[in-house]
């Protein structure tokens, strides 16, 4: 269905993909899709989020480390697959969306703090590795967008 609006608003095409971006291989299929689809992959944009109020006292070892499977390492593994794919070869944009939460430090985040901060470090890794591939890796970090889910759950 949300596809289709895209379609209706923009009159572009839109490819509707299922993946998990902490499974490389259902990564590695999309992109094979889209590929076969559109022949091209101009930009990624990662912003793969997992993220609720927990005071670090009750955090789990599992909730932490589902968040930063979900970030951070979403945010590589699609990345290089893409990279591997089609960037490599091709050039092309990479734009990480990040937080502000890691800029100071927040109460009841430390888990999306640092999935963001370690995604904020990555994007400037790879924009210095892979820059002299045609490869532009930057970073957004909107901060609360009101109306949005996250904005809903997390306000």
């Amino acid at each position: 269905q949300a596809s289709k609006k895209l379609v209706a608003a923009t009159g572009q095409q839109c490819l509707p993909l299922s993946m998990d971006v902490r499974q490389p291989q259902t990564i590695a299929a999309a992109v094979d899709e889209a590929l076969k689809e559109f022949k091209r992959i101009d930009i990624l944009i990662n912003g793969a989020a997992g993220n609720f109020l927990c005071p670090a006292s009750a955090l789990s070892f599992n909730a932490f480390k589902t968040v930063i499977d979900i970030d951070t390492l979403g945010t590589f593994n699609t990345s290089k697959v893409i990279f591997e794919k089609y960037f490599r070869d091709h050039g092309g944009v990479i734009v990480n969306i990040t937080a502000t939460l890691s800029y100071r430090g927040q109460a009841l985040q430390v888990h999306a703090g640092a999935a963001k901060a370690a995604i904020d470090a990555m994007t400037r890794h790879l924009a210095v590795e892979w820059g002299p591939n045609n490869i532009r890796v930057n970073s957004l970090a909107p901060g609360p967008i009101s109306g949005t889910e996250g904005f809903r759950r997390l306000g």
